[in-house]
């Protein structure tokens, strides 16, 4: 597979910083040719909330990532399964840089929070 541009839509509703935050995320994926794994990728919380999610529902954005090629850059599990943590320790700065971290929901999710 490679980057699908539908499943990287960014949802509305979202703050002017975390738009800027998405919009980066995807010049990575297009840059890297990340596939979603056939699956939306982006979440606003009150989509999450909606969909009847507990968790992350203060965070600024969801990222799922289960199957997908960007799953070792968000999930520390899928980093270990890949055999090095570099990618994740690399979101967490490329986070850092842009005034946000992350917290792992679920092995197939990520909450993105303000710092």
């Amino acid at each position: 597979m490679s980057f699908d541009k539908d499943n990287w839509a960014i949802p509305t509703g979202l703050s002017r910083k975390t738009r800027k935050l998405a919009h980066a995320i995807v010049k990575l994926a297009k840059k890297r040719d990340w596939s979603s794994g056939g699956q939306k990728v982006f979440w606003s919380p009150k989509e999450w909330k909606n969909k009847g999610e507990p968790y992350g529902c203060g965070s600024e954005l969801i990222i799922l990532h289960e199957g997908g090629d960007h799953a070792p850059f968000f999930s520390l599990d899928y980093s270990s399964y890949a055999g090095s943590y570099d990618q994740y320790e690399e979101q967490s700065k490329f986070l850092q840089s842009q005034g946000f971290w992350t917290e792992g929901l679920y092995t197939w999710s990520s909450a993105i929070y303000e710092s």
